[in-house]
């Protein structure tokens, strides 16, 4: 990923090998980054997109994905149609006031209250810089039984 520009931010955490739910985990280390960076008096997440070849948006909270969400085919990966997705969602134009300045709804606000940490385990690392838009990938060989996806970033284009 470095060769290309992007930086790896974290991992989102698994909190069970037997119940789908992948988007709550994103959906927690998303919210527990967006803390971290706010804290951290950085600029929000413009934009975020999560990548997986299964159908998260079938899963428990898989409706917090609409709109940032790419399917993969298991053993087509991520194919060049899935790519021009990706990229439509990051350059999506941002909601009015959600500019990246302190206090407007953006990225991170979306992150709803319902996901409460219950797992008793952790997200991601934060991190701080700019606006960034960023995003969340697991394939076919990253579940079930594993560690988290990993997340990154590219820097917002000028």
């Amino acid at each position: 990923l470095a060769t290309v520009g992007l930086k790896i931010i974290g991992c989102t955490p698994c909190l069970s090998a037997f119940l789908a739910q992948r988007p709550t985990e994103i959906m927690q280390w998303k919210k527990e980054f967006c803390s971290k960076r706010a804290s951290a008096g950085a600029e929000p997440v413009a934009q975020w997109v999560a990548i997986d070849d299964r159908h998260l948006l079938d899963e428990r909270h898989g409706q917090y994905l609409r709109g940032h969400f790419v399917q993969t085919h298991p053993l087509r990966g991520l194919t060049e149609a899935a790519v021009e997705d990706c990229v439509r969602i990051l350059n999506a134009e941002l909601p009015a006031g959600a500019g990246g300045s302190p206090g407007a709804p953006g990225a991170c606000e979306e992150s709803p209250a319902a996901l409460a940490d219950d797992s008793g385990r952790g997200g991601g690392r934060g991190g701080t810089g700019g606006p960034m838009r960023s995003a969340s990938v697991t394939g076919a060989r990253g579940r079930p039984g594993g560690g988290g996806a990993k997340a990154w970033t590219a820097p917002t284009p000028p």
